[in-house]
Parts: structure tokens; sequence; C-alpha cells
């Protein structure tokens, strides 16, 4: 039942080419044993190699214990790789999202949450639709300096 969901989470790829955002619990091992041994949770490392591991879910499980919960909804996630995963965009867009909006490759923080912000106004301020908010900050705001990455905005078929 979300106008937009805004994740604003560290995320990743992992060698199952599944997209997993970071939770802020430290991991532990004999912790949510059945959910590791299906890869619904994970243990992942940021950046941060002084940083302990943290439990990391798969993505495409936001949404599925309710019906329905992503139906309609502007999806916005700002961590990395979030498009770099066909199979987790089509997961959300046939749960219903209208969009899915998120970055193409690694992502600076700073220059995310400037861009977050900015796409935030263009679809609620100014009233664009996802694809025009995602040009219009992908145009005014560029590319992420360090990466090289841009926003993207992936629709439902037909849209």
């Amino acid at each position: 039942g979300y106008k937009i969901l805004i994740l604003r989470l560290h995320s990743s790829i992992y060698t199952d080419d599944f997209l997993y955002v970071f939770s802020g619990e430290e991991y532990i091992e004999s912790k949510y044993v059945g959910e590791q041994l299906t890869g619904s949770v994970r243990k992942a490392h940021t950046f941060n190699e002084s940083e302990m591991p943290y439990f990391a879910l798969r993505a495409v499980l936001i949404g599925q214990f309710k019906p329905d919960a992503l139906k309609g909804t502007i999806l916005i996630m700002m961590g990395c790789n979030g498009t770099s995963s066909n199979y987790v965009v089509q997961d959300f867009l046939q749960e219903g999202v209208q969009a899915y909006i998120s970055w193409d490759g690694y992502i600076n923080l700073n220059h995310s949450d400037k861009a977050t912000l900015r796409l935030i106004q263009a679809l609620c301020l100014e009233g664009l639709k996802p694809e025009a908010a995602v040009e219009k900050v992908n145009r005014e705001i560029g590319l992420d300096p360090s990466y090289a990455t841009r926003l993207v905005c992936r629709l439902p078929q037909g849209n």
C-alpha cells in the first residue's frame, strides 16, 4: 500500500546473481540457519574491512509475505547495483510495482543521497512520471563522479 518506498540500504550482487540488501544486524553464524541454508539471508561484508559482517536479505523477499504489498508502488533502491540483476527487477515488476528505480553499478553515498532527494522533488513536487523524473535527475545531477553510474528507471511492459 505504499505510493513510494525508498530503500536507503547498502546492496550487492552475490555470485548467485541475486541482489541482497544489508540489514543493520551483525552476522552470527548460528542465527537464521534455515534462511541461510535456503539463501534467503547471507553473510555480507561492506567495503570497510574493519567492520564485522552483517546479515543481508535477498531483495526479492521484500513484500513477498503480504500479497499486493508493492502494487502501484514506486520502488527506489538507493544502494549499489540495483539494476544489475534482471531477475530481481523482473520480480519487482511482476509484484506490481509502478516503477523500479535504482543505480546501474556502484554508487557513492553522497551522490545517491543528492540524486534521490532531487528525484523525490521531481516526483512529488513537480508531479513528473517516474521515467521523466529519472531523466531529469540524470541530466541535472549527472553520473556518479566516482563510478560513472547512472540512475535507471524500469517499468512494467506496456508502460
